[in-house]
């Protein structure tokens, strides 16, 4: 295996998409789609993790329960907030209240405050 292969497949196995992996790489969707079924990488099924890799809905499960916010959470890791809270529902997180969520909303925006003062 070529190391350009073997960084493909980490590509998509670290949760990129085929297009994502494919434009990283400047291969076609079937150019990428060829690469793993020759490697036998299995493939995700379509939203098999709500859009997610494992490692981003384990990191997802873990910041939701510590109290993060979807929002936190979706840039953290990199994906739409929308997606990120269909992934916990479906791995069986119930969600916050609004007014809690709110609240958090609120802990966020302090915290990016601060962050943004102490990096000026």
């Amino acid at each position: 295996m070529t190391p350009r292969n073997t960084a493909i497949i980490k590509a998509y196995q670290d949760g990129n998409s085929l297009h994502d992996v494919g434009a990283m790489f400047d291969l076609s969707f079937e150019g990428i789609r060829k690469i793993l079924k020759r490697y036998g990488v299995e493939r995700r099924r379509r939203g098999q993790y709500g859009g997610l890799s494992p490692k981003q809905l384990a990191a997802a499960k873990i910041m939701y329960t510590a109290g993060k916010s979807t929002w936190t959470i979706a840039r953290e890791i990199g994906a739409a907030q929308e997606t990120v809270r269909s992934a916990l529902i479906r791995a069986g997180i119930v969600m916050r209240s609004p007014s809690h969520a709110i609240r958090l909303g609120l802990r966020d925006r302090k915290e990016r405050i601060a962050n943004a003062q102490v990096a000026h």
